[in-house]
């Protein structure tokens, strides 16, 4: 990979997996994580246009206030792994740990429904807040897995995963209430008022922080 620089860290731990990335963090900053770039990436084969966007994503993000919830890239650079060079992305660490997994049982999903029923107003603001001023400079968040929203209870919530910009802002209401289980739980959901009050109340809060998206819990008659 001729046209990029060395990416000049040690890979420790494998933290996420996507169908085309893994997320590492490095042993010479704890505040910081390589994203590994694979599938087309894997055989040294670098797509120009897909590189050419993401560097021009760095810039773009250098242009956002300092205070915007965003785990930034700060480097695009190459990264040896064996013997294949590979594209890495050196990221900010997101605060706090995932929303949702994508995967997770009735038990684990209605405990992390409370951590983002307990989450204050304010960190629901600036959440729509972040949204609004990537927006602003063409881009946007990609809302279909709950894993792209971190949340630390004394920081609020990182979101990772930024692209260009869809257009119109996307709701957050199926991430955060992870409509993909309710396929699973509706049925619990139904007998379960405690929990159906909380999923209104995050709802509501993303509502008033200015989420404009419909109620996802009528699809389950919810």
């Amino acid at each position: 990979m001729k046209d990029l620089s060395p990416l000049h860290v040690t890979l420790s731990k494998r933290i996420g997996k996507g169908a085309n990335s893994a997320c590492y963090t490095i042993k010479e900053n704890n505040k910081e994580v390589v994203i590994i770039l694979n599938n087309q990436w894997a055989k040294g084969e670098v797509n120009q246009n897909q590189l050419r966007d993401y560097k021009e994503q760095v810039v773009i993000e250098k242009q956002l206030p300092s205070h915007t919830r965003l785990a930034r890239t700060k480097k695009i650079g190459s990264i040896k792994i064996g013997n294949k060079d590979y594209v890495g992305l050196l990221q900010e660490k997101a605060s706090g740990k995932e929303i949702h997994q994508q995967k997770e049982d009735y038990t684990t999903w209605k405990e992390n429904i409370t951590i983002l029923v307990q989450a204050p107003q304010k960190h629901y603001n600036k959440l729509i807040e972040t949204q609004i001023e990537l927006n602003k400079v063409g881009l946007n968040i990609d809302p279909s897995k709950p894993t792209n929203f971190f949340y630390d209870s004394e920081e609020g919530f990182t979101i990772i995963d930024i692209g260009a910009s869809l257009g119109e802002r996307q709701s957050f209401k199926v991430p955060f209430i992870h409509t993909t289980l309710l396929n699973y739980f509706a049925e619990k959901i139904k007998q379960d008022d405690q929990t159906r009050q909380k999923i209104n109340t995050v709802l509501e809060k993303l509502n008033k922080a200015g989420d404009k998206g419909k109620n996802p819990l009528t699809t389950f008659g919810l």
